[in-house]
């Protein structure tokens, strides 16, 4: 059976409007779901940027740390060198001034030695010009 045009459209006639104007409305709220999506991507491909850009401050950040790390290693041991010259200087001072002390112990007993041995020349010179006899030689 059919149904003429005319009785369709005043069947839907009244609801036409409505239809165009949600039409419209479904319209307006894609417009504004593509604007919402297009921001969104912009915010995301700027976010991408910096998270791009930090990677690589990490990246810089990481090796300079490494060559920091590196340094300080290398900077303990030229310390721990540095410790034990001066540890070694400490003992090369000490042996220096004690052998000072002992050349200086030395040196006096040499001088009271020839002061001895003056003083037994001396004294024998003396006996033996008084006695005007010949020295003995006692061994």
């Amino acid at each position: 059976m059919r149904i003429p045009i005319f009785s369709i459209y005043a069947r839907f006639a009244h609801t036409w409007p409505n239809c165009l104007q949600r039409l419209a409305h479904l319209k307006q709220e894609a417009d504004a779901a593509v604007e919402r999506a297009e921001a969104a991507e912009a915010k995301i491909k700027l976010l991408e940027q910096e998270l791009m850009a930090r990677d690589q401050d990490i990246t810089s950040l990481s090796h300079r740390l490494a060559v920091a790390e590196d340094e300080v290693a290398k900077r303990e041991g030229e310390l721990e060198k540095s410790k034990v010259r001066a540890s070694e200087s400490d003992n090369l001072h000490q042996t220096g001034d004690s052998l000072r002390r002992k050349i200086q112990l030395l040196e006096e007993e040499l001088d009271q030695a020839e002061k001895n041995v003056k003083e037994t020349v001396e004294k024998c010179v003396t006996d033996w010009s008084v006695t005007d006899a010949e020295p003995k030689l006692i061994i």
